[in-house]
């Protein structure tokens, strides 16, 4: 049996992104060219080799005998196959004679041979001729502007024939004529000689624009068509070609492998050049070395590294001194971070077909959104040019597992591919991704610094199965309903609405990256917050929601049960059903409507949520449901909820013990469930038969509870069901802080329905405010019994 000793490259962590691709670079590399079993896999922030081979041996296998993948973008400007561009490194590849080399070589010069490319060594009159045959096959705008790059050139012409003659100027390249500035005395001839190179080089460069651009999917089917596979490999990490003939760029290389003013393979080149042709030995020994094992070097070299690690990207204050735009490398990573981008191929995808999304055949990377990391705002979610989400396992596997595991990159949620960073959370949290992936490192490709895209590391996610990923799935349905309100304002939602929408997401991600009732508990009350913003505009007003936003389940409740007060208070009222032609609760809050709260209301005649406080809000909805309930001549009260609530929880809020405007946001948020009678409400029933802290009952409350009870009363003498039915003026009594005016009327409300109040004395020096009384007998109660002994007398039999 073959022994595979583990080798750590501690110089290898999954943070920043050039680290995390520079092991992936690594593991492919070993792989391809030295031992194709290898395993390899992460522990403790660090990448493991599991190989026959010793640390040494793979040192000099990279120093000695690695052979660069042949990496090239003859469809980018600053490529090195243009005049004008940087070529150190290409030509440097060029004219070395290593074999490591042979395939760079054959794949440049071949390239160099390609009629797609726009012909180099264009004399002047070359460039003149271009243009004038553009502008004789255009109209219009178009065609005033080729004629005016022509009389720019003529008109820098007429100034430098003076010194030079015409013939000999319109047959000089730009390079000839740089040259001969050189040679020119009078400083009037060079400042001449340099406006004529000037126009000449910008109409050039416009040329080599064009031509790209007319021919920029041509050039990369061609690179696909007629190079080697090696270079195949590097096309597929860069560009797919969709079942359209569309090209669709991987963002994890830039724009097609450039970005900005950095030139992926150019840069990549000129590193190959300085490590292998003209190297200095001891700092390229020095260098791998610290790029493999994170040990210490001075010998970094000055390079543009781009957005993969965005500490040493440059900048402002990125640096010892006030401004550094270029900060000492390693030039190893960068090279090696090139070849773990290969493994990023999505040749697999492009096999079976793409689908319209522009992300949807890159593997792992979805749609960004501004959420789950410290410095997230909402200008993300258009700056962010996408999302990555890296892999990290803990099982050794060959690099073929790996390699087909990212090749399909695919992470589901149901039947459908995830899409965005919420879609993706979920698809971990549901195991909609699993296959021996431990975690994943998520990296949003944003733009800091001014327009500068960095590549910044926005946490971690672990794979596991969360029951709560079916709660957000739920979530689907009504979010969508109300993005599409917001997407359809003219002039954009106002900033509250966005808020409150951003919000919900963040408290999605949260709930799935980390799971728990209190997270549960937190998304209900951003939503609440959401419907209680939406709750102020008109329903009738356009653009407007088609319906209420509705469809949880009352696995809500259960979820988000943490043992709170405030849960308990805020399901009860929101689960007050609908009483003749009194609507549920949430007729109260929004103009639905009370006989089909699927549907708004023509005129919302029973809202009436107001006031400065929770109980005055209550209080007034109380009133509200008794007026309507008597317009209507209902036979009983409006008062009976699904949830109901041991009496010494209602003492809690008469007791100020409660977070009054957690209550209000959780009893919006608990408008969007479905409420029916099912399990779960039967097992919260139980769950909740004792209070969440023990308060005495008030005598005061029993006797006006029982008032508006919302079921007949059994008469503990007679057995008989008695209905009964407040007087109008009761509420009013409360509101207005005349307490003991109100329970005496109550009291004589039972004795006149033929019930025997009790004649103890009554304790009419309440603590209690009259408006929390009043909102108190809103709240559903269970067992009657519990509280009418209190106030009611059962006479002795004998």
């Amino acid at each position: 049996m073959i022994n595979f000793a583990p080798i750590i490259l501690k110089g290898c962590s999954p943070e920043p992104l050039i680290s995390y691709l520079k092991a992936l670079g690594i593991f492919r590399v070993i792989s391809d060219q030295m031992e194709p079993d290898i395993r390899a896999c992460w522990k403790d922030n660090s990448f493991v080799l599991h190989s026959r081979h010793t640390a040494n041996e793979i040192t000099d296998f990279f120093l000695e005998k690695y052979s660069p993948t042949p990496i090239v973008s003859p469809w980018n400007g600053g490529s090195g196959f243009y005049e004008g561009d940087q070529d150190k490194g290409i030509q440097s590849i060029r004219n070395s004679s290593s074999d490591r080399l042979e395939d760079y070589r054959v794949t440049i010069n071949a390239i160099f041979q390609w009629q797609l490319l726009p012909p180099r060594d264009q004399t002047v009159k070359d460039i003149i001729e271009w243009f004038e045959n553009k502008a004789a096959d255009a109209i219009g705008k178009q065609k005033d502007s080729f004629l005016k790059t022509v009389r720019k050139i003529r008109n820098a012409l007429d100034r430098s024939k003076q010194y030079l003659p015409e013939d000999t100027l319109l047959e000089m390249t730009v390079e000839v004529l740089k040259s001969e500035k050189g040679t020119l005395t009078p400083v009037v001839a060079r400042t001449a000689l340099a406006g004529f190179i000037s126009a000449t080089k910008k109409a050039r460069t416009e040329i080599k624009k064009s031509i790209r651009k007319e021919n920029k999917d041509l050039i990369i089917m061609a690179c696909r068509d007629r190079l080697n596979d090696r270079v195949v490999e590097w096309l597929d990490a860069v560009a797919v070609i969709n079942n359209e003939g569309k090209t669709i760029l991987s963002p994890i290389l830039g724009t097609g492998g450039i970005e900005g003013h950095l030139e992926y393979s150019t840069t990549f080149m000129s590193m190959v050049s300085d490590l292998f042709i003209n190297p200095i030995h001891g700092d390229t020994k020095e260098l791998l070395s610290n790029s493999l094992f994170g040990t210490t070097t001075s010998k970094f070299k000055i390079y543009s590294i781009g957005q993969y690690d965005p500490g040493r990207a440059g900048g402002f204050n990125q640096g010892t001194g006030v401004e550094h735009k270029a900060i000492p490398i390693n030039p190893w990573d960068f090279v090696l971070a090139m070849e773990g981008c290969l493994v990023w191929a999505s040749s697999l995808n492009r096999r079976k077909g793409i689908s319209s999304s522009r992300l949807a055949s890159i593997p792992f990377t979805v749609r960004a959104q501004g959420i789950g990391y410290g410095s997230s705002s909402e200008k993300d979610d258009e700056k962010a040019k996408a999302e990555i989400w890296a892999p990290l396992w803990e099982r050794p596997a060959t690099y073929r597992e790996f390699r087909k595991f990212i090749g399909e990159g695919r992470a589901d949620v149901g039947r459908h591919q995830a899409t965005n960073t919420i879609e993706f959370a979920e698809a971990i949290a549901s195991l909609g991704v699993d296959r021996g992936v431990n975690e994943f490192v998520r990296y949003s490709l944003i733009e800091r610094r001014g327009q500068s895209n960095i590549a910044l590391p926005a946490g971690r996610f672990r794979v596991q199965e969360r029951k709560e990923s079916d709660l957000a799935r739920e979530l689907k349905k009504p979010l969508y309903s109300l993005d599409r309100f917001l997407r359809s304002i003219p002039a954009g939602p106002p900033a509250s609405y966005s808020s409150c929408r951003r919000e919900i997401d963040r408290a999605i991600y949260e709930l799935l990256l980390n799971g728990g009732t209190s997270r549960v508990k937190k998304l209900l009350v951003t939503i609440g917050r959401m419907e209680k913003i939406l709750a102020l505009r008109d329903p009738n007003k356009e653009p407007a929601l088609n319906q209420p936003l509705t469809g949880l389940s009352t696995r809500w409740l259960d979820a988000a049960d943490d043992g709170s007060i405030e849960l308990r208070i805020a399901a009860s009222v929101a689960s007050i059903v609908g009483t003749g032609g009194v609507g549920p609760l949430r007729s109260n809050l929004i103009p639905v409507d009370p006989g089909s709260p699927s549907k708004w209301a023509a005129t919302g005649n029973q809202v009436a949520w107001s006031g400065s406080s929770l109980c005055n809000k209550l209080a007034g909805v109380l009133g509200k449901r008794m007026l309507v309930a008597n317009q209507n001549n209902c036979a009983l009260n409006p008062t009976f909820g699904l949830v109901s609530l041991h009496p010494g929880d209602v003492m809690s809020l008469l007791e100020g013990l409660v977070d009054e405007q957690e209550v209000e946001d959780l009893l919006f948020g608990l408008t969007w469930v479905r409420w029916q009678r099912d399990k779960i409400l039967n097992n919260i029933y139980l769950r909740w038969s004792t209070p969440v802290q023990p308060v005495c009952i008030s005598r005061a409350w029993a006797i006006l509870k029982l008032i508006f009870w919302p079921e007949p009363i059994i008469d503990p003498n007679t057995r008989k069901k008695i209905i009964l039915r407040p007087e109008p003026g009761l509420l009013p009594l409360l509101r207005a802080g005349r307490i003991e005016e109100a329970v005496s009327l109550a009291r004589h409300r039972l004795f006149v329905s033929g019930l025997k109040p009790t004649m103890s004395t009554f304790n009419f020096s309440l603590p209690y405010p009259g408006n929390r009384l009043a909102a108190s007998l809103l709240i559903p109660v269970r067992s009657l019994q519990s509280f009418s002994y209190l106030v009611l007398t059962k006479e002795k039999t004998t």
